[in-house]
């Protein structure tokens, strides 16, 4: 037989004959003969899994009332099957992948027969049930006069009881013949958001009840057209598929709405966001989109549902659809599959395994991994090869776990807070799909282990489906502790650092902290947080964030520990890296699919310290996209196990702020869960948190106010019963303004700060913090950074002083442990050490605690005047303690 492949371009893509065709039988997504062979092995080993998924069935579905209506109401309770479709359909996708993986794992070789078992009985009763199930969607959400299913991908966030459109005339003539319609231009309308549950049924219903008697030609038919009308829908295009909504003999297409200045109809003058009169064909594009030339939002919830979908579609209705169509479809997933294996390995992307849209959320990277697993086991094709980012999430979640693996640190945009078990802990369903495919593809690797371990060990939100557990998960898989990870962690893409002062998951005094050092992405719940802070100490959360009573609450500036720029304007203020909530899609949305080049310029993991530092003031715009600031700096130093040292080097923008209110004002701000105590003159703040304290001392600048809100009314008490916020500003309104804290995370019983004073620098070109631990002198500190304005490198001499206070010198002559950060990268220093009586060992007579210590860094190597040390590539010098001998 010869076979001819046209091309034919879908959404600049050109297709052909696939290397690949997923032209074997059903099923073919996930279900492989060795995954069905184990899902039957834990039916017959009795596995709790398995019991759990058949009690679920057994009580809501076999036994529920079909003719109960109120299954297609609007109801967005979480997985609130029965007696609600649940989020845009998610009940409805439960119902329908819970009941196919009991068919599979039930139906034998007799299914169907006079012979059939009591197995096959009741598999044959689930197929029943979801085939009406599956009928009464299709009449239910599909438009106008034709069983065109295009509802369930146009079905709404926010309007899931309503067909929502741009076309007041389709809503006028729907009206007309009965139809619920409306035009409120709400985004959700073009999100393609059911493409994350209602219309992933469609490709796993037609999958894996394929070859049962009850799915007929004409149902394949229906079903395989639904599923390329939700891909050409989503990318407004017009095709045999996608050909509008057929209502009273005339046919309604989305890109026909708008009206001109003398109202008259325009086609294309609805931008398909804000219903505008300027015609751009390419907004009518769904939401995932972020810009006209049609790139999607990657990492964004709204997008990568939707590629996952395309995957699964095209591999699921290959071998019935028109053969040109089946392999233009396929090679269209392939290439979304191309460009995001691109991306997620990209430093200027998404390597590094993390999400800007929180834990939470995780961009729904496991629905983009179900349509990769589908297309693998669809296909054949090695789709896990050089990709390392299932790796890398692993890791990045992990990090981003407390001490105690109970709460997620690091939640970008919690949305819907009230729910807090949900949001809290550690989400599950992402973490089974990425178990299943580590298992699988990965399988000598140490993160498919790790992960094991981590499923085994850490308080899971009670988010997990019964079916992905039964499906995803094995907990006899081999398991490996953390012990040897090392003690921080770099996502390169999105610039969130995690450090720790141990792996030891029985210690309660662990320290975790992170930092956001990060881009600019365009995702929907990326929060305002560029260069904010989090520490925790065990389970308390010491330097917290503000979690809102509603979904916007925690995606504020005014909520991070952070720095705020022109703060208090009437203009607007803080860092606005997405589309503002208030105004949505404003003129000063960054539309890049991708972020700018990595911000962390350096960053080093010792053990014994870590230090991270980038400069974030590029995703620094107000509301009205005045840019705030020309520099921000954050370094932080962790010097373990729970001192940090946080220094800002920042600038408002000469120009762009010039009109702003305020625009060179700064505020510090910190944010804690219970009532803080504040020592204005000694710029002292304190707070006990459970069983912890955190101490923060302010060094520079002198003087300056603080001010404490109580913003307990606005927080969710879901998380915290009593919430402060606390605003630094310095004591002269300036252009330019470096600020340098100390931070101690330690326990509540410590009553003051270990010991920290300023450094004095008489050269005037450094600036730095001492911390003297009298109890343990192994851990005293010296910390320099540079004072310049410009936060420029220094490469001059530097002559600082170490205080002769009671209590500070160390009476044996031991240097304390110097970091010096912000010089020249790969170059010589040469540190010279006090002199004098220190320099005779034998002579103790002016060692006691009024013995000062000056020391001289100067660029160069001069190993006759003193110790040289290079720096290293990111323009470091650590020193642990010495005993000065002269040298």
């Amino acid at each position: 037989m010869l076979l001819v492949f046209i091309v034919i371009p879908i959404d600049g893509n050109s297709a052909g004959p696939p290397s690949y065709l997923p032209d074997g039988t059903h099923p073919r997504i996930w279900l492989t003969s060795e995954v069905v062979a184990g899902l039957k092995a834990k039916k017959a080993a009795a596995k709790p899994e398995w019991t759990a998924l058949q009690n679920r069935l057994d009580v809501f579905f076999i036994n529920y009332d079909t003719s109960h209506q109120t299954a297609f109401d609007s109801n967005y309770a979480m997985y609130s099957w029965p007696g609600g479709s649940g989020y845009v359909g998610s009940g409805f996708y439960e119902a329908i992948v819970s009941a196919g993986l009991a068919y599979h794992t039930l139906k034998g070789p007799n299914y169907g027969t006079v012979s059939a078992t009591a197995d096959d009985i009741k598999a044959a009763q689930y197929a029943a049930w979801a085939f009406s199930l599956m009928d009464r969607l299709i009449n239910k959400y599909s438009a106008g006069e034709e069983k065109d299913g295009v509802e369930f991908i146009r079905l709404s966030d926010n309007k899931s009881s309503q067909m929502v459109t741009f076309n007041a005339d389709e809503a006028l003539a729907a009206h007309a013949n009965g139809f619920v319609y409306t035009t409120n231009g709400n985004q959700a309308y073009k999100s393609g958001y059911a493409a994350r549950a209602l219309a992933m049924i469609v490709p796993i219903f037609y999958d894996w009840f394929y070859n049962d008697p009850l799915m007929t030609t004409e149902l394949k038919t229906t079903l395989y057209k639904m599923m390329y009308r939700h891909i050409d829908w989503y990318n407004a295009v017009r095709s045999e598929y996608n050909n509008g909504v057929l209502i009273n003999g005339v046919r309604y297409h989305e890109d026909n709405f708008g009206k001109d200045a003398n109202g008259n109809s325009v086609p294309g003058a609805c931008t398909g966001i804000n219903n505008c009169n300027v015609p751009k064909p390419e907004s009518y594009k769904a939401y995932g989109y972020g810009n006209p030339g049609g790139v999607g939002r990657i990492g964004s919830n709204f997008y990568e549902p939707y590629v996952g979908l395309v995957m699964m579609n095209a591999v699921a209705a290959y071998g019935d659809a028109p053969q040109v169509d089946a392999d233009r479809y396929l090679d269209y997933a392939k290439s979304l599959w191309t460009q995001h294996k691109a991306v997620l390995s990209n430093p200027t992307g998404f390597k590094g395994g993390d999400s800007l849209e929180g834990l939470g959320y995780n961009s729904d990277w496991h629905e983009l991994l179900y349509g990769v697993l589908a297309l693998n086991t669809a296909t054949g094709l090695d789709t896990w090869t050089g990709f390392d980012f299932p790796k890398e999430f692993v890791k990045n979640y992990i990090h981003n776990t407390d001490p105690t693996l109970t709460y997620q640190m690091y939640r970008s945009s919690i949305h819907t807070p009230q729910n807090s078990a949900y949001w809290l802990h550690p989400v599950a369903d992402s973490l089974n799909t990425f178990s299943h495919i580590l298992r699988n593809h990965y399988q000598s690797s140490d993160e498919s282990k790790q992960l094991q371990h981590f499923l085994n060990t850490a308080k899971l939100s009670p988010r997990a489906h019964y079916w992905e557990n039964f499906l995803f998960r094995n907990n006899a898989a081999a398991t490996k502790d953390f012990a040897s990870e090392p003690l921080s962690y770099r996502s390169e893409g999105t610039g969130i650092v995690t450090t720790r002062s141990t792996w030891n998951l029985l210690s309660t005094d662990a320290v975790t902290a992170q930092v956001v050092l990060g881009g600019v992405f365009n995702v929907d719940h990326q929060a305002q947080n560029q260069g904010a802070l989090l520490i925790n100490r065990g389970q308390d959360q010491l330097l917290s964030r503000l979690m809102g009573t509603n979904k916007l609450g925690d995606e504020t500036s005014y909520g991070q520990n952070s720095i705020i720029f022109a703060d208090g304007g009437a203009d607007g203020y803080g860092l606005i890296t997405r589309q503002s909530r208030d105004s949505g899609m404003t003129s000063g949305t960054p539309t890049s699919a991708t972020p700018v080049t990595p911000l962390i310029d350096r960053f080093v993991e010792s053990g014994t310290f870590m230090y991270v530092s980038a400069d974030v003031s590029n995703v620094f715009k107000g509301v009205n996209n005045y840019k705030l600031a020309s520099l921000f700096r954050r370094s932080v130093l962790h010097l373990r196990p729970g001192v940090f040292v946080v220094y800002d080097v920042t600038r408002s923008d000469p120009v762009n702020s010039s009109a702003l209110t305020n625009k060179n004002k700064k505020a510090w701000i910190t944010h804690f869960e219970a009532d803080p105590v504040i020592d204005q003159g000694g710029r002292n703040i304190s707070a006990t948190v459970g069983a912890s304290k955190i101490f923060i001392k302010g060094l520079y600048p002198a003087g300056g106010t603080y001010t404490t809100t109580n913003q307990t009314a606005s927080a969710n008490p879901s998380f915290a019963s009593a919430f402060y916020r606390v605003k630094y500003n310095p004591p002269v309104t300036q252009e330019f303004d470096q600020f340098l804290h100390v931070i101690e995370a330690t326990g509540k019983s410590q009553e003051t700060m270990t010991k920290t004073v300023s450094i004095d620098v008489s050269t005037n070109n450094m600036r730095g913090a001492y911390i003297a631990d009298d109890k343990n002198l192994a851990n005293n500190w010296v910390a320099l950074f540079t004072a310049d304005p410009n936060g420029a490198l220094v490469n001059s001499e530097v002559k600082y002083l170490i205080p002769a206070e009671a209590g500070y010198s160390d009476p044996y002559g031991r240097a304390p442990k110097k970091i010096i950060v912000d010089l020249l990268p790969s170059t010589d220093y040469t540190l010279i050490g006090p002199k004098g009586k220190l320099d005779f060992p034998g002579d103790t007579s002016s060692r006691g605690k009024n013995a000062s210590q000056e020391y001289t860094l100067k660029p160069g190597a001069f190993p006759n005047e003193g110790r040289v040390y290079p720096t290293s590539s990111q323009g470091v010098i650590f020193i642990d303690n010495l005993t000065w001998t002269g040298k």
